[in-house]
C-alpha cells in the first residue's frame, strides 16, 4: 500500500510540475505604475493603427480596422475607457466586400458627440457619421453615414464650438499634390474657404503625417511632412512644417519651417511629428536627424514665435511609426514612443521648463542579439488623458503581422489632480439622419469588461518575482502534498 501511494505521489507531482509549470514570459512591464498590455483586437482578425480621443465625459475612445475576418470585410470597430473598464468592442461600420478602408479620423465636440470620418481609396470616397460621445456602444444612435466631398483618403476633421467643420486633407500626387483647408458650417453639405497651406511646395513633395489640433479658442493648428517622389522610399521625409489660424479657418500663416534635412540621406526619413496645443503652448516632438532620435521644439504664443531646437531623450533613438503626446490635469506633455536601447515603450514629461528624467515602462529587446519573440513591438503608439490624471496608450504588433493585435496599458499619475468630468446626460439625443444615407446593420448592445492589472493580458510580467513565484508555487504544493499523504500513511 505504501508503493501505491508513493506511486500515486509521484505521478500526481508530476502533473502538477506540468500544469503549474513556469511559463516563459514574452514582455515586461517595467514600471509598476503602468498596467499590463491588455489586447483591444480580435483574435482571428488583422488591427489596424488606433484612433483615440478622450471626451469631457470622462472617456476614452479607440477605433481601428479589422481586416482578414472570416466574412473578408473591413471593420471599423469600436471601444471605450471608462477609468476602470474597457467595453466590449463593437463594429460601427463594415465596408462593402473587397474594399479597404485605408484612413480614419475621430474627434469629438463640445457638445459631447463624437465625430467619425474614414476613406476608402487613394481620392475617397470619405464617409461620415457621429454618434454622442456618452452611449456610442449604442448602435442605433450612430447616424447613418454620408458621404463627404474630400478628394483624397488622407485627411482629418475637427469640430469646434459652433459645430463648424474643419477638414484639413492631403491631395494626392494623382491630382498635382499639396495640402489644403476647407470648412463647412451645414456638417459637409457645402464648403467654403478652400485654401492651400504650402503653395510653395515643388509638385514632388506629396504631404503626410499631418496633425490637426483644436486649442480651446477654436484655433486651428496643423503639422506635416512630406514625402519625397524623388528619394528612395528609406529616406522619403524631408521637410517638417507648421501652420495656424487663430480665426476658424478664415486666415492662415504661411508655413514655418519646424525641421528641415540636410545633405544626410537618412535625415528626417521617418520625422512622424506629434503635436499638443493648450493655453498658447504648442509643443512638436519629432524624430529629427540622422540617427533618429528625438528633437522637440515649442511656441508660447499660439505658435507665432518658437524655440531653438532641441535633442532630447539623449542616444536613445529609433521610430516605430508614431509616439504618441497628450497633456495632462497639471498642463504638462507626457510623451510615450518606442526608442533603444533597450527597446521598449519610454515615458517622459515636458514641464514648461524641461523634461523629466524618462523611464522605461514595457521592455521589447534588451539589446540587437536579443529574440523579441511574443512581445509586443509597439508601433503606431497613441496617447491620451482620461479626467486629467490618468494616461492611457494604445499601439499595435508590427505592420504586417498576419493577425496584428492592438493592445492598450493604463498610469495614474499621482501627483495630477483628477479633473471634474461632466455628467452624462439623462436622455441620449439621437440624431435626425440624412436622406441619402446610408444605413449602419444593427447590432447587439455590448456587454462592459472589467479593466484589472491582470485583466486579459496580452503578455505575461516577467518581473523577477514574478517568475520565481511560478517556480516555486509547484514545488511547495508538490512538497506540502508529500508531507500530507506521508502524515496520514503514518496514522494508518
Amino acid at each position: 500500500m505504501t508503493r501505491r501511494y508513493s506511486a500515486g505521489v509521484f505521478i500526481l507531482g508530476v502533473l502538477l510540475l506540468f500544469v503549474f509549470r513556469p511559463i516563459a514570459s514574452a514582455g515586461q512591464v517595467m514600471d509598476n505604475r503602468w498596467s499590463e498590455p491588455y489586447r483591444l483586437s480580435s483574435q482571428d482578425a488583422s488591427a489596424s493603427k488606433p484612433y483615440m480621443v478622450s471626451d469631457q465625459y470622462g472617456l476614452v475612445h479607440v477605433f481601428w480596422v479589422e481586416t482578414g475576418s472570416a466574412d473578408g470585410r473591413a471593420a471599423i470597430l469600436y471601444t471605450n475607457f471608462n477609468g476602470t473598464t474597457w467595453a466590449s468592442p463593437v463594429d460601427v461600420y463594415a465596408a462593402a466586400p473587397g474594399l479597404p478602408i485605408v484612413h480614419v479620423t475621430i474627434t469629438v465636440d463640445g457638445n459631447g458627440f463624437l465625430h467619425l470620418a474614414w476613406s476608402e481609396g487613394e481620392t475617397g470616397p470619405v464617409y461620415y457619421t457621429s454618434a454622442p460621445a456618452y452611449d456610442a456602444l449604442t448602435v442605433r444612435h450612430w447616424q447613418k453615414p454620408v458621404r463627404l466631398d474630400i478628394p483624397t483618403f488622407l485627411f482629418e476633421i475637427l469640430v469646434d464650438s459652433a459645430g463648424v467643420f474643419h477638414v484639413l486633407y492631403a491631395q494626392p500626387a494623382s491630382a498635382g499634390s499639396g495640402l489644403y483647408y476647407k470648412r463647412s458650417e451645414d456638417k459637409g453639405e457645402s464648403w467654403l474657404n478652400l485654401h492651400r497651406l504650402d503653395p510653395d511646395a515643388p509638385p514632388n513633395l506629396i504631404p503626410s503625417v499631418i496633425q490637426f489640433v483644436l486649442d480651446e479658442n477654436d484655433g486651428l493648428h496643423a503639422t506635416w511632412t512630406y514625402i519625397d517622389l524623388n528619394i528612395a522610399v528609406g529616406a522619403a521625409g524631408t521637410w517638417l512644417r507648421y501652420s495656424h489660424s487663430l480665426d476658424g479657418g478664415q486666415n492662415w500663416v504661411f508655413p514655418i519651417t519646424i525641421d528641415e534635412a540636410d545633405e544626410s540621406p537618412e535625415e528626417l526619413r521617418m520625422a512622424f511629428p506629434a503635436m499638443t496645443v493648450l493655453d498658447g503652448v504648442v509643443n512638436i516632438v519629432w524624430a529629427g536627424d540622422e540617427g533618429v532620435h528625438r528633437e522637440h521644439r515649442y511656441s508660447t504664443d499660439w505658435g507665432e514665435s518658437w524655440s531653438e531646437t532641441k535633442h532630447v531623450f539623449g542616444e536613445l533613438m529609433g521610430q516605430a511609426r508614431g509616439d504618441g503626446l497628450a497633456v495632462d490635469s497639471l498642463g504638462r506633455t507626457h510623451f510615450i514612443g518606442n526608442i533603444r536601447w533597450p527597446t521598449g515603450l519610454y515615458h517622459a514629461y515636458w514641464d514648461g521648463i524641461q523634461w523629466s528624467p524618462i523611464s522605461l515602462a514595457y521592455l521589447i529587446r534588451l539589446n540587437s542579439s536579443d529574440e523579441s519573440g511574443e512581445r509586443i513591438s509597439a508601433h503606431d503608439i497613441r496617447l491620451a488623458v482620461h479626467a486629467g490624471n490618468q494616461l492611457v496608450a494604445t499601439f499595435g504588433d508590427a505592420p504586417g503581422e498576419p493577425k496584428r493585435g492592438l493592445y492598450a496599458m493604463q498610469r495614474i499619475l499621482t501627483d495630477a489632480p483628477e479633473l471634474t468630468i461632466e455628467p452624462t446626460p439623462t436622455v441620449t439625443p439621437t440624431p435626425t439622419p440624412p436622406p441619402t444615407s446610408t444605413p449602419l446593420a444593427p447590432l447587439p448592445s455590448p456587454t462592459p469588461v472589467p479593466f484589472r492589472e491582470n485583466s486579459q493580458p496580452a503578455v505575461a510580467n516577467t518581473s523577477p518575482g514574478n517568475t520565481l513565484l511560478l517556480g516555486v508555487a509547484p514545488i511547495l504544493l508538490l512538497l506540502g502534498l508529500i508531507f500530507a499523504v506521508r502524515v496520514a500513511l503514518l496514522r494508518r
